[in-house]
């Protein structure tokens, strides 16, 4: 997304399961984006939009593809929100928009009260989910990010949202998880951190938690 802050040109990139949507929604209430929200035609209820603009196709936009679509654009401040990855892949795995169905004879979105967690499924999901670094890369060959680069961290949304934008107040968290005793369950996991950290997504934890 992009944005203005105090009239200078940003950028917002948002990064699956890390407070984006609410990060977002923010800069649109408070007119600091000319980027638009566009509902897609499949809904479940909980944040399954896409962000448009000028530069902006969709909400998870990568910083290359800012670049490459208006290269005048790498000059531009950088935000983003990134998260520790365990916690964010066990969230990636409970989101709404996985285990929602629509109902054909009413057309409805039926999200269940409960579901089951298979560890296979989970593991074929690290495997294919994108870093915290992939979207920030400036370009494929290499990983390094933008150079006027600023971290939002999720465990501290709030706090570093605050220090960034002190004028600005943070909308009420969005998309929060619907199984939240399953997710503490899967937190507790010890075999299923190491599995996460132990995987590629170990350079997220490298680059923004050493």
């Amino acid at each position: 997304m992009l944005f203005k802050n105090n009239q200078e040109q940003c950028i917002f990139i948002h990064i699956p399961k890390t407070g984006g949507n609410t990060v977002q929604q923010t800069l649109i209430e408070n007119n600091m984006t000319t980027d638009k929200i566009v509902l897609r035609s499949l809904q479940d209820g909980f944040d399954r939009f896409e962000i448009q603009g000028e530069y902006t196709t969709k909400k998870h936009q990568t910083y290359r593809k800012y670049i490459e679509l208006n290269p005048n654009l790498s000059t531009s401040k950088v935000y983003t929100c990134v998260r520790k990855p365990f916690e964010r892949l066990i969230s990636f795995y409970l989101a709404a928009f996985r285990w929602a169905k629509k109902d054909i004879r009413t057309s409805k979105i039926i999200i269940p009260d409960s579901i089951k967690f298979k560890e296979d499924d989970f593991v074929d999901m690290v495997k294919k989910l994108p870093t915290c670094l992939f979207y920030l890369k400036i370009n494929d060959a290499n990983k390094d990010t933008p150079s006027q680069l600023t971290i939002i961290k999720t465990e501290r949304l709030e706090k570093d949202f605050a220090n960034n934008f002190p004028t600005v107040k943070l909308t009420s968290a969005r998309n929060k998880t619907l199984f939240p005793e399953l997710k503490n369950e899967l937190l507790m996991s010890k075999s299923l951190r190491e599995l996460v950290e132990n995987s590629r997504h170990k350079m997220d934890l490298n680059a923004f938690y050493s």
